[in-house]
């Protein structure tokens, strides 16, 4: 049967509260938490024990349960790491899980990175229709020719900045007002029909419209061969992401799971993206860009998309510029890995983009302005910077990190020592696996890099001082304890 391991008085009076989100609401806790044992028939209850231990500190009323989506463990340090799902009422809350990181030999539970929904005050029946409330949040999206693929269902939802909200949940596939098409899950406000938030199911490398048809025709599987040039570029650059993630981290294929690595070349798509478990790719209009599976790095950013996806699952605000920043960060990982560092290492899809001018590309990790549009520093960085865009401030800080030096246009003065691309790639990583949430953006991204750095590699070592320095480079505060760098530069 689960216990705390110490009392409930003590516990809270141990606590340390590293966190808040705008609503007060914890982030971030680390004590003598309680006991969980996630490979026994007991987890339920020893989670069960576990949230009813922090109900005061999470202002929790009782409606709330928390249930194991998935596990990863340190060897090294001797730590598993516990990513949780929360329910209210047995209902999912959408953004609603926990992170619990518990020391293998004792069970006990040492520090949680969460994002806690409670259940109080919160409605527990719709007021409008699920058809309705999912049209009235298209209508807001000035959404057109939108079909549901599937029947809207009741959900809890936590936005970015904490609040909760009854949903309507629906997954629509629809044209935006710049034309483009959408696969989106639709939250809409149960009681109100507001729209919550739009969770994008699609991914793009790269932002522009080309038609091309395509037949379907399996053109090459395990061990085949093929006259299709796309499709053995698909195949062999897809091959390259698999043997660099089980070679650099014991990975089995983009979900962890050994899932099939299922790439359409030819496609009539935007470009290039990442659809449920599946990469599809475009022949390019031969101006603006080329054939997408001519670039290794961009299949291998694809793939990234469906790491993220398994992992923190990464979606809103700037939780969607870090998705695009881990997946610019494999792509250029996978690459590197085959060619060795180069000067195209930091460019990104520089071999299907703009085929007319030489040396382009679509982004530069190690210069994100020279596209004209990516922010550089993160006080700059807006909400119209969009996914792609704003995902260079998480390119710079890594291409510092791993190659060193300074910011390229002086924003800041520090100097970094580069660590290689390697280990900074292996800190992005375990970070995404084992401590980042759905909805974090850039300040929590730097904390939890900075606490893998010093967990892997000690307390001062250069990998933890060149982490904290090159979030430091590129304008992220400091709002955690591990680092002697200040806020501001």
């Amino acid at each position: 049967m689960g216990r705390m391991s110490v009392s409930l008085g003590a516990l809270l009076a141990g606590l340390v509260a590293c966190g808040t989100t705008a609503a007060q609401s914890r982030t971030h806790i680390r004590g003598e938490l309680g006991i969980f044992r996630a490979d026994t028939a007991v987890r339920d209850l020893d989670a069960a024990v576990f949230l009813q231990g922090l109900r005061t500190e999470l202002r929790a009323d009782g409606s709330e349960a928390l249930k194991l989506r998935k596990s990863s463990r340190d060897t090294v340090r001797g730590i598993s790491h516990h990513r949780m799902t929360q329910t209210i009422d047995g209902i999912e809350v959408i953004g609603g899980e926990m992170i619990l990181h518990v020391d293998d030999a004792t069970s006990q539970v040492r520090s949680i990175d969460m994002q806690f929904l409670s259940g109080t005050g919160l409605p527990r029946s719709p007021a409008i229709a699920g058809s309705k409330a999912i049209a009235m949040a298209l209508r807001a999206l000035r959404a057109v020719n939108a079909e549901r693929t599937n029947e809207p269902r009741l959900a809890f939802a936590r936005t970015p900045h904490g609040k909760g909200h009854l949903v309507w949940l629906a997954r629509v596939r629809y044209t935006d007002v710049r034309g483009n098409e959408q696969l989106d899950d639709i939250l809409a406000d149960a009681v109100t029909g507001e729209l919550v938030e739009r969770v994008p199911r699609r991914h793009h490398a790269l932002v522009r419209k080309v038609n091309h048809g395509r037949t379907g025709e399996l053109l090459i599987s395990e061990g085949g061969s093929t006259s299709d040039a796309s499709a053995a570029n698909c195949y062999e650059f897809s091959g390259d992401t698999y043997r660099y993630l089980w070679n650099a981290f014991g990975r089995d294929s983009f979900s962890g799971r050994g899932s099939t690595m299922q790439c359409y070349v030819h496609a009539n798509v935007d470009n290039g993206y990442y659809e449920e478990g599946a990469v599809y790719l475009s022949d390019g209009d031969g101006f603006w860009y080329g054939n997408m599976a001519n670039a290794r790095d961009v299949v291998a950013h694809e793939w990234g998309h469906g790491v993220v996806e398994f992992e923190a699952n990464m979606h809103n605000g700037e939780a969607s510029m870090m998705n695009e920043m881990m997946a610019d960060v494999l792509g250029a990982a996978v690459e590197a890995s085959i060619t060795g560092v180069t000067p195209n290492t930091w460019k990104v899809a520089e071999d299907a983009t703009t085929p007319g001018i030489p040396d382009d590309a679509l982004r530069y990790m190690n210069d994100p302005a020279l596209d004209g549009f990516s922010p550089d520093f993160y006080p700059e960085l807006r909400e119209n910077h969009g996914a792609h865009g704003g995902a260079g401030i998480g390119d710079l800080a890594f291409y510092l990190l791993a190659n060193g030096g300074a910011h390229p246009r002086g924003k800041t003065t520090l100097v970094v020592q580069g660590i290689g691309i390697d280990r900074a790639a292996k800190i992005y990583y375990l970070a995404l696996r084992d401590y980042l949430l759905n909805n974090d953006g850039y300040v929590a991204g730097r904390e939890k890099m900075v606490r893998v750095a010093r967990e892997q590699y000690g307390e001062g070592s250069i990998e933890h001082l060149s982490t904290c320095a090159a979030w430091a480079a590129v304008g992220v505060p400091n709002t955690g304890t591990d680092c002697p760098y200040p806020t501001n530069l």
